[in-house]
C-alpha cells in the first residue's frame, strides 16, 4: 500500500488494524510519505468552509472504529443538529457537501 499527503492518512489507518480485521489479505508492505501534521489546524481550516465534508468524515470515520470515540462524540452532539451529523454517513460526496458546506461542524 502507498499513501501520499492526505493519502497517507487513509494508508496508515488501513495498515494498523489490517491483520486484526483483514488477515487474509497479503500486504507486502506500506509506504506513507509526506504525513499531515497538525491535524488540529487543518480542522479549523475546514469547519466553516464551503468543504466541510471531511472533518464529518474523519468524525463519523473515527466514531465507526472506535466505541469510546463514537461515546464521546455522541455525548457532544447537540439534540437540534444530531440526526443531521449522523445523516452523513448515508450521503453520498455531492449531497454532503451541498449540506455540509459552510456549517460549524464543531460539537
Amino acid at each position: 500500500m502507498w499513501g501520499y499527503s492526505g493519502g497517507s492518512i487513509a494508508t496508515e489507518a488501513a495498515a494498523e488494524p489490517q491483520l486484526r480485521y483483514a488477515p487474509e489479505l497479503d500486504i507486502s508492505g506500506v509506504v506513507v510519505r509526506v504525513l499531515v501534521d497538525h491535524s488540529l489546524d487543518n480542522m479549523d481550516m475546514l469547519n466553516k468552509s464551503p468543504i466541510a465534508i471531511p472533518l464529518v468524515a474523519a468524525l463519523l470515520g473515527t466514531m465507526s472504529q472506535y466505541s469510546e470515540a463514537a461515546a464521546c462524540v455522541r455525548s457532544r452532539l447537540r439534540p437540534e443538529t444530531a440526526s443531521e451529523f449522523l445523516s452523513a454517513k448515508d450521503m453520498d460526496l455531492s449531497a454532503s457537501l451541498r449540506a455540509f458546506a459552510m456549517k460549524y461542524i464543531y460539537l
